[in-house]
């Protein structure tokens, strides 16, 4: 009977460390835009989540200016080589999702905004647009600009004479909405608790969830400390 009860207490608390994990981990992935999170460097890492790490690049540039400048951009960061590619110098400190060239300027699309500077080699990052913004999209053609806001708002940026015009409520056909999706996405979105209900709702049911798990695997934890001690203290005085 002791045995049953020895399996039993180091399977609870192995599904209590597990659950902890599971859902302290989860807590951050669905904030994924926190910045703090890719520039905090982890080491002695497993080599699996290094060789990870090395596809979350999202994408790169070629100045066709100057062939021997590289820029290469993504969560940690964006690096720009100037000996085509032998070294690379961290030149914006923020997370980047899309690089396109304009003229003589390079423009970048991060979590914090747009920024841009000019294709020579002394040139520094500067501010162009929506300070504090997740700009998760953008494109150029001709002298124009489209990007996307945190996937929610669609802007149109005249770069010939800087005019911005937002468009909040875009108005799709409901057919070209309808397609269908594996298996894998919808077991992922329910996961992530997206897709459910709009606008913020399903992200705060998963951090409620997330917190839910963690403090009853914490709160687990403390039960069985405390009983632990209990259960020493009788022991004692039995003996005395």
């Amino acid at each position: 009977m002791r045995k049953i009860h020895e399996i039993h207490k180091i399977s609870g608390l192995s599904a209590g460390v597990f659950l902890f994990v599971l859902a302290f981990t989860g807590f951050f992935l669905n904030h994924g835009n926190w910045n703090f999170l890719n520039n905090i460097t982890i080491q002695n890492a497993p080599k699996s989540a290094i060789d990870l790490q090395r596809k979350s690049w999202q994408t790169y540039l070629i100045n066709n200016i100057d062939k021997n400048h590289i820029l290469a951009g993504g969560k940690r960061g964006l690096y720009e080589s100037f000996d085509n590619g032998n070294s690379f110098v961290k030149t914006l400190n923020k997370s980047i999702f899309v690089l396109r060239d304009y003229k003589d300027k390079i423009f970048v699309a991060t979590n914090d905004g747009v920024y841009v500077k000019q294709k020579s080699k002394n040139s520094k990052w500067n501010l162009f647009l929506f300070k504090d913004l997740f700009i998760n999209s953008m494109n150029i053609n001709h002298d124009n600009m489209v990007l996307t806001i945190d996937k929610r708002k669609v802007v149109l940026v005249d770069l010939k004479i800087n005019k911005t015009k937002i468009y909040e409520n875009i108005a799709i056909e409901k057919n070209l909405l309808k397609e269908d999706i594996t298996l894998s996405r919808l077991v992922r979105d329910l996961h992530y608790a997206r897709g459910i209900f709009d606008g913020d709702l399903s992200l705060y049911i998963n951090d409620y969830g997330a917190i839910i798990l963690v403090m009853s695997s914490l709160c687990g934890f403390l039960m069985w400390y405390y009983i632990s001690k209990i259960k020493i203290k009788t022991n004692r005085v039995y003996k005395n």
